[in-house]
């Protein structure tokens, strides 16, 4: 049964996959994969697959294979000439996210944890 589960998770991760190369938004295949396997995984409709055993870490080589291979010389030296402004922006991320966390949490009484990692 789990095999079928898996085909299903297969079957929408393609579909949303194929569907999000129409965006042209960075690593579209990628973001529409998980998320197609994440509405089905949710719904709670289907089971959650179990992956044969070596099969996700054939897969995950696979992913970081790809990634890997789209750095290359010109990357390294756009990083040199980026990495202040990367460092600000994730660390302003942050900040944004814990305080809105924390004005949620005031503001509708829940749970601390809860609205920071939301």
């Amino acid at each position: 049964m789990s095999n079928i589960n898996l085909i299903y998770y297969l079957i929408a991760g393609a579909a949303f996959g194929a569907l999000a190369l129409k965006t042209g938004i960075p690593a579209a295949p990628l973001a529409g994969a998980l998320i197609g396997a994440s509405v089905l995984g949710i719904s709670g409709k289907v089971e959650p697959a179990a992956w044969p055993n070596g099969t996700r870490t054939i897969l995950e080589i696979s992913i970081g294979t790809v990634i890997g291979t789209s750095l290359t010389k010109d990357s390294l030296v756009e990083l040199q000439t980026l990495w202040k402004p990367a460092i600000l922006i994730t660390f302003t991320l942050i900040i944004t996210g814990l305080a809105i966390g924390l004005w949620t949490s005031r503001l509708l009484n829940v749970d601390i944890i809860t609205t920071i990692l939301g």
